[in-house]
Parts: C-alpha cells; sequence; structure tokens
C-alpha cells in the first residue's frame, strides 16, 4: 500500500492512512491532531491502475471495522 501512516486514537482505535507519497511528514511517536499533515496522496502500487488516492483502513481492538462509524460527518 506504498508509504502508510498508523494513527493510535485510544479506546482501541487505529488507522491506517495508505498510499502516501515519498517520506511520511510525521514522525514515530509524533502527537497529531486534525490540522497535522500526515503526507501526500499518491498512486498506491497494488492499486496502480486506479488514479492517486488514500487508502484509509480502520479497526478497532486489532479487527477491520468501517471508518464511516468513526468519522463524523
Amino acid at each position: 500500500y506504498g508509504n502508510v501512516v498508523e494513527i493510535d486514537h485510544g479506546n482501541g482505535i487505529t488507522a491506517k492512512y495508505c498510499g502516501l507519497n515519498g517520506e511520511p511528514c510525521v514522525k514515530v511517536g509524533e502527537k497529531v491532531d486534525t490540522s497535522t499533515q500526515l503526507g501526500a496522496i499518491d498512486v498506491i502500487p497494488c492499486e496502480s491502475v486506479e488514479q492517486r488516492h488514500l487508502h484509509l483502513e480502520f479497526y478497532k481492538n486489532g479487527k477491520p471495522v468501517s471508518p464511516m462509524s468513526y468519522i463524523e460527518h
């Protein structure tokens, strides 16, 4: 999935932001908030027939869950 940033949101929730171009803009252990740029999107190698996009995965206690359950609309 290219370069990936994994964020621990607490309460067993983690998110993986995949398909980032080059080095991520954050370092391991750095605290982030909603204004923090994680990186820039790029073509994801295993999805190269698609246009650039963010591949987003959410997990609750290590099990995949829908990101829509945790993103404010």
